[in-house]
């Protein structure tokens, strides 16, 4: 009776969660150097505050699939109006060490981030939340666990300047 009242529970929560992802997230006003009024700006440093972690293979969310990080007060994205970023997770004394790639506002609630030395290079990301100040997105990576169990994981990101 538990494992059904708990499987009944994920499923409003999935569904909760679906259902807010649909609507059209907040936009900051004008849009990027270069890109038309009214699209997402993206451009300038955004302090980490929190990356969630949600695990999924072929049966749905795993077990314990849910994971919150908090941010540091180094951790963060920088996204320049020439269409490069960095993300730094190290000091800034050690800032050569952060990812670093191109990106792309696809559209209101997409952009695309290119990283040549990830697998894949090239994440497609949702803008769930953007204003002047705070910026949340997901993205997902495909991966196995155990070795063999294919899945993905999703990756939620709370942002603020």
């Amino acid at each position: 009776m538990l494992k059904i009242y708990t499987c009944c529970i994920l499923l409003a929560i999935l569904l909760a969660a679906c259902h807010k992802h649909q609507s059209t997230p907040p936009l900051s006003p004008g849009g990027n150097p270069g890109q038309p009024a009214g699209q997402a700006n993206i451009v300038g440093k955004w302090n980490i505050i929190s990356v969630t972690t949600y695990s999924y293979d072929s049966a749905g969310l795993r077990n314990n699939g849910v994971h919150v990080y908090p941010g540091q007060p180094f951790y963060y994205f920088q996204f320049n109006s020439d269409k490069s970023w960095v993300e730094s997770l190290v000091p800034d004394t050690l800032s050569d060490l952060g990812l670093t790639g191109t990106y792309t506002v696809t559209s209101d609630s997409t952009f695309t981030l290119l990283n040549p030395k990830a697998m894949p290079p090239e994440t497609p990301c949702a803008i769930l939340f953007l204003t002047d100040t705070a910026f949340s997105f997901s993205h997902q990576r495909p991966t196995a666990f155990n070795g063999s169990d294919s899945g993905y994981i999703k990756y939620v990101f709370q942002l603020k300047k």
